[in-house]
């Protein structure tokens, strides 16, 4: 039960850093180019730094948090933090399909495509569900032990991550929001916020009922 656990959570964390990228990015275009590039979510638009931009400091927090320190806090709290984020990502989804029926689209202009709300929203129910599935099992599970601390587990892979995040915001001024330039950037953003949570990333070490005894407790 343990290594299924293990292995589906596995698969639910590596999609919520996917789906997390999509909150980071835009703020690190705005920084980069914030002139004509045009941003919209849940109602809001703005271009550049006219516009309510705050809400993505606000969800790249939670989400930065989520993925990097949830697993030390305790587990209800990353529990409801993890659901949370799949739970409300999915209500968003079918709240714009409901309202906008086949022209509710996902657009990503500077990697310029244009995807249906229709073909998303399918994987995204399906690893809301996973993530109920993984906390169910998770919680009759003991909460593994996790790295001490609040630094990088892996600073080698947070280094990397700083720099691909400085050149990317040169490349992004030096694009025009739309052009190839801009996609360059907006790739090495992606891998640069996978490298950096993955940075934080604690080991989770497996409780065990019958802790190893010390040297001197063993009898010949």
């Amino acid at each position: 039960m343990k290594a299924r656990s293990e292995r589906l959570f596995e698969v639910v964390y590596s999609w919520t850093v996917f789906t997390t990228v999509f909150v980071w990015l835009p703020i690190v275009r705005i920084v980069g180019r914030p002139e004509g590039y045009e941003w919209g979510i849940f109602g809001l638009r703005g271009v550049g730094v006219e516009g309510p931009f705050g809400v993505w400091v606000v969800l790249a927090a939670y989400a930065f948090v989520m993925l990097c320190y949830g697993q030390r806090l305790p587990r209800k709290v990353y529990y409801t933090m993890l659901l949370g984020w799949h739970v409300t990502l999915t209500s968003f989804m079918v709240a714009g399909i409901i309202s906008m029926g086949e022209a509710a689209t996902l657009q990503g202009q500077a990697l310029r495509f244009e995807v249906s709300l229709l073909l998303v929203a399918l994987p995204v129910i399906l690893f809301t569900v996973l993530a109920a599935v993984w906390v169910f099992l998770d919680y009759r599970e003991p909460w593994p032990q996790q790295a001490d601390g609040w630094a990088p587990t892996e600073p080698s892979r947070f280094g990397a991550a700083v720099v691909l995040l400085l050149v990317a915001l040169v490349v992004f001024r030096m694009g025009n929001n739309y052009n190839w330039v801009t996609s360059v950037a907006v790739l090495m953003t992606i891998v640069q916020w996978i490298l950096m949570v993955g940075s934080f990333k604690p080991a989770r070490i497996s409780v065990t009922s019958n802790p190893p005894q010390s040297d001197d407790n063993i009898e010949p």
